[in-house]
Parts: structure tokens; C-alpha cells; sequence
């Protein structure tokens, strides 16, 4: 405990106000809501984005079926492949191989949202153009410099979050861009009952194509046959430092699914 024999006489205790917010809890909350309307904004263009207009609502549980079940789903052998009526009618069902791209802006206006939009930036510059209207239409001689003082802040506080934000977005975008780095020039798909070096942007679900050493894969995949020391690189996705092994193996068999493509 504190002794108060102590105490220099004509000091006081000062209170503590715990509701008392500094300007750090301030940005913080700000950013938080910012990106909490951003969320919202997205959910809401995704579920406008309708099925033809570029999105594939393609899902899939062919890493948990056996072979057979797998070929006969696809109607696709292993050693014929697909054949070249059942690409074009899947290429018209789903589409390009290909990462859709969310709806974008131009950077000044994802910048001039960043630092105008939203509820809280809207308080922010409220406040300030309030201060800067009590600034300008004080009458005494003598302006309170105080009000101009609290408009600046403001003003600087929020347009520091904004374009905060917009740096923050922005490597969000680039590093979706950088996924489009890992899908490979060409890739060996069986078609036909020959191989065929295509772009991976026209495969299909249901082919069957091949992976060599060094490769990177083109699609999600699922390995139906392998050499017994396969690995696979998931750096870029998983963050693991050692390639990782696979393996063909049935699935009625205990497992981790790591193991699967």
C-alpha cells in the first residue's frame, strides 16, 4: 500500500476514468469497423455474382471416393481420358480454368473510400468540419485556436487510417495476383485416348493429365497414380518448409486426407 504520511500537502488524488479512450484506441476502433463494412461489402457482391457472369459453383468430393467410383462419376478411363464432346460440354457448364476475380475498383477510388467511407470516418470528418466551422465564426478578435487544432487532428487521424486501409487492401490484391504465378505454362493431358499439351486454363473436370518432377500444379487435383516417393511442395499454401509425401491408398483406409491431391 502507498504511504500517505508522505504525500506532499495540496496534491489530490486523480481520478481514473477508465471510459477515457486515447487516440491509439481510436484508430483501432476505426480500422476494425473499416474493414468490418469491407467484409459486408464483399459478402454482398459475392452473393449478387451469379452463376453465368463469371463464377463457378463447382464443389466436388472426389478426394474422399474410391477409383472406380471416380471414373464412373466422370465417365473418363485412364487410359483414353475424356473425350472431345464431353470437354466442350463441360467447358460450356463450367468455364475457363481459372481464379475468378472479385469485383474491383480503380486504386482512387478504393483510396477515396478507404478515407471517407464507412460510419466512424464519417463521425470523424464531421467533427472536424464542425470544429472548423466553430473556428471560423467565432466573433472575438482572438480565435480560439483550439477548435482549428482539433479539425487538423481529426483531419490527419482519419486520412492516416485511410490510407493505412488502402496499404492494407492493396498487398491483399497482390497477393492474389502472385496465384496466378503458380499455375504452369502447359500441362500433358490425356484426351482422346492421346496426350495433348494444353493451357491449363481449358482443362476440365474429369481429365486426366500428368505431372512431372518440378511441375506445378495446374488445378486441384487428385493422384490416382504415383512412384512411391512422390512429394509435393505446399510452401506457398501452407507455409510448410519440407516438401511433403504422397501417396495412392484407398479411402475405406485410415488416413490423414494430407495425403491425398
Amino acid at each position: 500500500m502507498a504511504d500517505r504520511k508522505n504525500r506532499p500537502e495540496g496534491k489530490k488524488d486523480v481520478p481514473a476514468f477508465p471510459d477515457q479512450q486515447t487516440s491509439n484506441t481510436l484508430i483501432q476502433v476505426q480500422t476494425e469497423m473499416k474493414f468490418g463494412d469491407q467484409d459486408k461489402a464483399r459478402r454482398k457482391a459475392k452473393k449478387k455474382t451469379k452463376k453465368g457472369e463469371g463464377s463457378s459453383s463447382y464443389k466436388t468430393d472426389i478426394h474422399v471416393m474410391e477409383l472406380e467410383d471416380i471414373c464412373q462419376k466422370h465417365n473418363v478411363t485412364l487410359e483414353d481420358g475424356l473425350k472431345s464432346a464431353q470437354v466442350r460440354e463441360l467447358q460450356e457448364k463450367w468455364g475457363p480454368n481459372a481464379l475468378t476475380p472479385p469485383p474491383s475498383l480503380a486504386w482512387y477510388l478504393k483510396l477515396l473510400l478507404a478515407i471517407f467511407g464507412g460510419f466512424f470516418n464519417q463521425l470523424l470528418w464531421a467533427g472536424a468540419i464542425l470544429c472548423f466551422i466553430a473556428y471560423s465564426v467565432d466573433p472575438n478578435e482572438e480565435k480560439d485556436m483550439v477548435n482549428l487544432y482539433l479539425g487538423i487532428v481529426l483531419s490527419v487521424v482519419v486520412t492516416l487510417t485511410g490510407c493505412f486501409g488502402y496499404y492494407q487492401e492493396a498487398k491483399s490484391d497482390d497477393i492474389m495476383e502472385g496465384f496466378k504465378n503458380l499455375v504452369p505454362p502447359a500441362v500433358n493431358v490425356i484426351r482422346d485416348g492421346k496426350v495433348q499439351e494444353l493451357e491449363p486454363l481449358h482443362l476440365v473436370p474429369g481429365d486426366i493429365i500428368e505431372i512431372r518432377y518440378g511441375m506445378k500444379l495446374p488445378a486441384d487435383v487428385r493422384i490416382l497414380q504415383c512412384s512411391p516417393d512422390m512429394q509435393v511442395d505446399n510452401a506457398s499454401l501452407t507455409g510448410e518448409a519440407e516438401p511433403q509425401k504422397k501417396k495412392v491408398c484407398s479411402c475405406l483406409e485410415e488416413r490423414d486426407p494430407r495425403s491425398y491431391g
